[in-house]
This record gives C-alpha cells, sequence and structure tokens, in this order.
C-alpha cells in the first residue's frame, strides 16, 4: 500500500506541476509516460466537437435520399418508444403491442426523460448528448495517445477526431453511433491500463451490453483482448459477467416482448451467407474510399508493423478486425460508416505512433494533414455534406400533415420513424422492424441490406387506412403493393414532395385524377405515395389539388393559365401556352344535368403553319390547320362522347412540331389561349 500511495503521490505532483514522469521500458520509441496536461484540452475538445456537430445539425443530412434533414428516420423509431415509455404505455411502438423494434435500449432511456419538457425537444437533446459523447472520446485518445507519444501529438489526436466531418455526421443522425464509439474508447482506455480497475471495467460491459442488440460483442472483444494480455483472473470474471447480463436481459426480452433477441435483428440480418458477405465487402469498399476511413486502415497496419507484439496494440487491432469482420458479416448498412466509427480513434493514434517514430516536424505535418484531407474529401462527393439551408423534411413534414387523419386510423408505413412519431397513429411496420410476423417471415427474394422482409398480402389483410411507399409512373408501389394488389379497396390520395427543398404545395391531392397527371407528377419528383381506403376519404385533411380538371358549363371557357387542364404543354405565358412535343393534351369535366350544345372553339396560334390533328375521348374528330398567331377553330363535339362522371380529353397531334429558335430548344407547334365549350 504504501508503494502505491508514493506512486500516487509522483503522479499527483506530474499532473500540478507539469512534470514528466517516465517509466522504462526497452523500446524508446513506444514506452507509457505521464505528460504535460494542456490546462485547456477538455473546453477546447468540447467546443470543436459542439462546432462541429451543430454546424452538420444545422446544415448537413443522414440520408439525402430520403430528404432525412434533421436527423436520421430511425432515430425517430427509438423516440416513438421513449414518448410511450415517458406516458405510461411502456417500451412498445404501438400501444398494447409488444415488439422490441428498437436496437439501441441504453441510449432509448436516457434520452425518454427529455420528452417531459416537449416533444420536440428530444431531437436536440440527442444531438447535445452525443456531440458532449464525442468530445469525452477525443479526452480519452488524448490520454491514450499521449501515453505513447508526446503531448503535441497527443493533442492534434484529439483535435483531429472532433473535427472529422464524418463523426459530426454520426452525431447529428440522433442514433446511438457516438455512444456506441464512447463505450469502445472506455473499454480501451480500461484495458490499456497495467492494472484495470474491475468495477470499471463490468460498468463498460453493462453499458455495450445494453446500448446496442449487438453490444455484448464489443464487450467480449474486450474481455478477449484482456486475455490475450494474460489478465486471466479478470478477464474470467468479465466473461461470466456479461454472461449473467445477458442472461438476464434475456430472460428479461422472453418476459416483456416473448423474444429472445430484438426484433430489429430478426428483420435486418437476412439472407444467405455468400448474398451478406457480397454487400458487405461492396459497402466496405465504397465507403472506406469515400470517407478517408481507407487511409486510417493504412496507417493502423503500418503501425501494426512497426510496433509488432507490443500489449498497448492488442486491443485496437483486435478491435479493427472484428468492427471491419462484422460489418461484412451482417451486409454493410444503409448509414455509410456507422458500425465502423472506432476505426477513426484507432486510426489516428497510429498516425499518432508513427509521427513519434519518426520524430520530425515537417513529416508528422505531412502525415496529419494527409488524414486530414483525407475526411474532408467526404465534402467533394458524399450528399450529407451538401450543405444548404435546410427547410424541408419529407418525412416530417408528411408526419405532421396525417395527424389531422382520424386517431384510430392505422397507418402502415415503409418508414417506420418520423412519420409514426408526429402523426401519433397506429402503425404498421411494412418492413418488419415493428412487426413480429414480417420481421419473422422468411424471404426468398434477393438481399437488400436492412430492406429484405416484406409482404404486401399480409399488410393488405390487416386493412390499414393508410399506406405509404414510393411509388412508380404505373402507380405500382414499392415493397411489392401493385396497383392490382391494392386498387379493389384503396384510392391513391396523395402524393409528396420527395425533393429537398420546400415547393409552394409540398402534398397534392391527386384523387380521381388522370394516369398521365399523376405520371406528371411523379416525374417531377412527386414520387411518395399515401394510399387511403376509399371509406375514409372523406375524412381525410384536405391538400392542394394541382390537376384538379376545371368543371365548364355552356358558354364557359377555359384559358392558357388553368394548370389543371394542360397536359404536355409548356409553362404558361402572359397570353399564351406553348404545345410540347409532338403531342399535347386538353383535360375538363362537364356539369352532369347541364345541356350542351356540344359546339368547341379553339383560339390557338402558331409561327408558321402547322397541321393538327384532333381526337376527343380517343375518338378521331378531324385535321385543321393553325397557319396565323391568332386563329379560331370551331368543332362539332359528338354530345354523346362526352363523359359526365370523369374527365374528358381533346388531344392535339402535331406532324409539323419544331424546335422554337436557335436560342430556344423547346420542341412546339401551337400556342394555346382559349376553349370555349357550348
Amino acid at each position: 500500500m504504501s508503494r502505491l500511495h508514493e506512486e500516487f503521490v509522483e503522479l499527483l505532483a506530474a499532473m500540478n506541476n507539469y512534470q514528466s514522469i517516465r517509466i522504462t521500458m526497452p523500446n524508446r520509441l513506444f514506452r507509457p509516460h505521464f505528460v504535460q496536461r494542456h490546462p485547456y484540452i477538455e473546453l477546447i475538445l468540447l467546443g470543436c466537437a459542439l462546432c462541429g456537430v451543430l454546424l452538420h445539425t444545422m446544415l448537413g443530412y443522414s440520408i439525402p435520399f430520403s430528404g432525412n434533414a434533421f436527423g436520421s428516420d430511425d432515430a425517430f423509431i427509438s423516440y416513438r418508444y421513449a414518448e410511450h415509455l415517458i406516458s405510461g404505455h411502456g417500451l412498445v411502438f404501438n400501444i398494447g403491442e409488444a415488439v422490441e423494434g428498437y436496437s439501441n435500449f441504453l441510449y432509448t432511456v436516457t434520452v425518454a426523460p427529455a420528452l417531459l419538457f416537449d416533444k420536440e425537444f428530444i431531437y436536440p437533446f440527442s444531438v447535445l448528448l452525443n456531440a458532449f459523447l464525442l468530445c469525452l472520446s477525443a479526452i480519452a485518445l488524448y490520454h491514450l495517445t499521449a501515453k505513447y507519444s508526446s503531448p503535441s501529438l497527443a493533442l492534434l489526436a484529439a483535435l483531429l477526431l472532433c473535427i472529422t466531418p464524418v463523426l459530426w455526421a454520426n452525431a447529428a443522425t440522433g442514433l446511438e453511433s457516438i455512444a456506441v464509439l464512447t463505450i469502445f474508447m472506455g473499454f480501451w482506455w480500461a484495458t490499456d491500463k497495467d492494472e484495470p480497475q474491475l468495477y470499471i471495467f463490468l460498468l463498460l460491459c453493462l453499458a455495450s451490453v445494453l446500448c446496442r442488440v449487438d453490444g455484448f460483442l464489443l464487450a467480449s472483444m474486450a474481455t478477449g483482448a484482456l486475455l490475450l494480455r494474460r489478465k486471466f483472473h479478470m478477464a474470467l470474471k468479465a466473461f461470466s459477467f456479461i454472461a449473467v447480463a445477458m442472461l438476464l436481459y434475456t430472460l428479461a426480452r422472453l418476459y416483456f416482448y416473448d423474444d429472445y433477441i430484438a426484433n430489429t435483428y430478426h428483420a435486418k440480418v437476412t439472407g444467405h451467407l455468400l448474398e451478406r458477405l457480397s454487400f458487405g465487402i461492396s459497402f466496405l469498399a465504397a465507403n472506406t474510399k469515400a470517407n478517408g476511413l481507407a487511409i486510417y486502415l493504412l496507417f493502423t497496419g503500418t503501425a501494426a508493423v512497426l510496433v509488432r507484439a507490443r500489449s498497448f496494440m492488442i486491443y485496437p487491432l483486435l478491435a479493427a478486425a472484428y468492427l471491419v469482420t462484422y460489418y461484412i458479416y451482417i451486409g454493410g448498412d444503409i448509414y455509410y460508416e456507422r458500425f465502423l466509427l472506432p476505426l477513426f480513434p484507432i486510426g489516428i493514434f497510429s498516425l499518432a505512433l508513427i509521427a513519434n517514430r519518426i520524430n520530425r516536424k515537417d513529416a508528422s505535418a505531412v502525415l496529419f494533414g494527409s488524414a486530414l484531407l483525407a475526411s474532408y474529401c467526404v465534402y467533394l462527393d458524399d450528399d450529407r455534406f451538401a450543405y444548404r439551408n435546410k427547410d424541408y423534411d419529407m418525412w416530417e413534414f408528411l408526419g405532421r400533415f396525417l395527424k389531422e387523419a382520424p386517431r384510430e386510423t392505422l397507418l402502415a408505413v415503409d418508414a417506420a420513424g418520423k412519420i409514426p412519431y408526429y402523426s401519433e397513429l397506429p402503425t404498421l411496420d411494412m418492413l418488419g422492424l415493428n412487426d413480429r410476423f414480417i420481421g419473422r417471415k422468411e424471404m426468398n427474394t434477393p438481399f437488400l441490406t436492412a430492406h429484405s422482409k416484406y409482404d404486401p398480402d399480409y399488410v393488405l389483410s390487416r386493412n390499414p387506412g393508410l399506406i405509404t411507399a414510393w411509388i412508380d409512373e404505373n402507380r405500382n408501389m414499392a415493397w411489392g403493393l401493385s396497383r392490382e394488389k391494392y386498387r379493389r379497396n384503396y384510392e391513391l390520395m396523395y402524393l409528396l414532395n420527395s425533393t429537398l427543398s420546400t415547393r409552394q404545395h409540398n402534398i397534392v391531392s391527386v384523387a380521381g385524377i388522370a394516369d398521365e397527371q399523376i405520371k406528371a407528377l411523379i416525374a417531377d419528383s412527386y414520387n411518395f405515395a399515401v394510399l387511403a381506403r376509399r371509406d375514409l376519404l372523406p375524412l381525410l385533411p384536405k391538400a392542394y389539388a394541382p390537376f384538379s380538371p376545371p368543371h365548364l358549363l355552356p358558354g364557359s371557357s377555359i384559358d392558357h393559365s388553368e394548370d389543371g387542364a394542360f397536359i404536355d404543354w409548356y409553362s404558361a405565358e402572359p397570353q399564351h401556352r406553348w404545345s410540347k412535343g409532338n403531342s399535347s393534351r386538353l383535360v375538363f369535366r362537364i356539369e352532369p344535368k347541364a345541356a350542351y350544345r356540344g359546339k368547341l372553339r379553339l383560339e390557338l396560334g402558331s409561327i408558321r403553319p402547322q397541321q393538327v390533328n384532333i381526337s376527343f375521348n380517343q375518338q378521331f374528330l378531324t385535321q385543321l390547320t393553325v397557319d396565323s398567331w391568332q386563329d379560331s377553330l370551331e368543332l362539332e363535339l359528338p354530345l354523346k362522347a362526352l363523359r359526365q362522371d370523369t374527365d374528358n380529353t381533346l388531344e392535339l397531334k402535331f406532324s409539323d412540331a419544331h424546335t422554337a429558335s436557335e436560342s430556344d430548344s423547346r420542341t412546339i407547334a401551337v400556342a394555346f389561349r382559349k376553349l370555349t365549350l357550348e
């Protein structure tokens, strides 16, 4: 005890007086020592982490192609569980249904208290928590690096970790990724000690087991590192603790959820092993190339060769091998490098070791500069880092819109985060994360990372009031929901703007309009759809109807500015609207009980003679020529051809369409001014 006391006093003296106490080791280049501690290191690192994370939160994205502006969609799955926990319904996705569709128990219960203040506060709270955890990870890296290199290299290493954009992006998702990184750094710090403290190591094991479904693997790997360092007694206790913790956690799962592992595991780790390995290798190659991880892996390999069998490299090298293997095994991840984040501090630590070995300032500057440059290459071609003022989040917008639907309406979704969270509707997860039947379903379809399980027949058998998913121009929705399957009981009700920018109307009502108009909207990036059960149509919230055809009374007219009447025309100009290509159509409706004479007058114009073939409701009428800028054509419509309960379509075909001018590449034929029906 007296010897330990003397060493402790020496350590305090070194920290207070900024003296250096070195412990002699055979290799002078890699020997642990106590170093001068920068007085403001924590504040510097916290400031860098906060600034970077908040910058990406405000201007960057999580999954750009899905419009995840503020936070990832999956984070809001956990937030929905947290909301039900705080409201007294337990950790459930739908009230009264026990399914473990989250994969981050510890993180979910940690952020849940934020909901006591406001529903909108949980995401900002999550971001601030992640920024703080990133700072803790950097502090741990600082102390680990300082132990085997110089104080200046340690400071550079910690700063480099805090200013790595990929880590900002992962913190801004609102997921638990940075929490896992912090636990990893805690294990590294604990295993690096000559005499690790058992209770700290066991606390880290418990946090790891509870933080993610696969967290027991991270804890087991750290315990394996103890074993390799010949800490047999402590490793045995740790393995026993992990086994007991997993047993108790599994029993709790069986009690609350009637399952031995989270439903997310059933839903995500699917397909044949060879398929997963192929996807995993492709994801690994793409991500390590795009985000700078490739150079960090190179540094790690180089450091491993330089230090050979030094015990302090056991844990980081074992971790790197485990992370890469696990990433490939599960088939990669749609959230880019989420499961590979510990490779960044491992690579930075290795970089510091190499710089310390070279022991030249210019070489160290080149090494750290190359690492920094590689990390910032994400700004060149990674859409997450196409910074801009964010004014629109498609799924948040839709969720808030659908909150006006009847409260008991069952909502089926393929994006189970923001839409259910903001709509507060009971929800069927069509990809199985929060649905036991789909999550456990055996699939014969090709493997698709984390999105392999779905069952359109099961979804329709649940008779949901609303169904949301991506849609193509033939009205077939994603995940097997073809038009033939849903058309009997469902109407295509809304289309949602799926771009990153807000529009005047982000959601439009499309019930009852023509296929051509649907195709035009979908081609214009209104390609996320909402189906509605027909009995619910009168009860649903109203939205703008852009292609609602005008109703013509006898003697009334349509002018060039009436958007709902035109298919395949160019945008309206002050006095007219040009036809587009070789065919353009006009759509209108009539009043069923009105008396029409069948007289139609078209006011058209052209800059050269144009031959026009005219059809009405797919019935050929006549061929005419427009040969002046102000021409008026009189047509006789067969009264029997007038449709009373649906759209009427007047189609104009042009054999002489031409390029407008040398400076205007549009293909035009006639200019429309007015249509009058009598």
